[in-house]
């Protein structure tokens, strides 16, 4: 049954490209959060993946991917809810987490609209805003010679100033992706924002392997 009162989903706003999904990738290689998989949801609440299985999962897809076919590792709401934040068609297995306590659940936020609609289904959900992108997104985007950004008009109007302030003035927890280019400041504050989220397994190593996979994807496929 849809638990309206739970308080292990985590609501992460930030703009598109701004690597948001690699912070709850990092998040979700801890034993008490979950991937944005049903599947792969299924498997850990069956206890048959581990935290060596997460992260052998994310360097495969990491070593897979290829120019302009980024698929954000095949981890998203899409493939966690299907798309439809409706309580009454939500996968069993979602109901089972939020009615236990079970682990953490992420969902993103690109705009004002997702946001007000999931604190209306989880008003007790927590919530991280992803500050100072800008550095980020040109990094990614320039290291493409070929990236043409008029196919990408759209990105500062879909994600506006009014945007920021308003996820900025409602966020439980700051996320500054400055940090990015740091990694010695990554881990530092990586390791603070599992303990803010109560999570307890904070594994340097995996992270460190998973960060360094991500940032070379990115310099070998040029753009993601």
């Amino acid at each position: 049954m849809y638990n309206k009162n739970c308080k292990n989903l985590v609501l992460v706003s930030y703009p598109p490209f701004a690597g948001g999904k690699f912070i709850i990738n990092t998040l979700g290689l801890s034993n008490g959060a979950f991937f944005q998989s049903i599947n792969l949801v299924k498997k850990q609440l069956s206890n048959q993946f581990t935290r060596q299985e997460k992260l052998n999962y994310l360097l495969k897809k990491l070593n897979e991917a290829q120019c302009n076919t980024w698929r954000d590792l095949d981890l998203g709401c899409c493939q966690l809810f299907f798309d439809k934040f409706d309580p009454r068609v939500f996968p069993k297995e979602i109901n089972t987490i939020t009615n236990n306590n079970t682990g953490l659940l992420f969902l993103v936020c690109h705009n004002v609209k997702t946001f007000n609609r999931l604190k209306e289904l989880w008003p007790s959900a927590k919530h991280i805003h992803i500050i100072n992108t800008n550095r980020f997104i040109n990094f990614r985007l320039n290291l493409n010679l070929d990236f043409d950004r008029k196919n990408y008009p759209d990105l500062s109007q879909n994600f506006s100033e009014s945007d920021d302030y308003y996820f900025l003035t409602r966020a439980d927890l700051i996320w500054n992706q400055d940090c990015f280019l740091d990694i010695d400041i990554f881990l530092d504050k990586m390791n603070n924002l599992y303990h803010d989220l109560n999570l307890i397994d904070y594994d340097e190593q995996s992270i460190k392997k998973f960060y360094h996979a991500y940032y070379n994807t990115l310099l070998r496929i040029r753009y993601v």
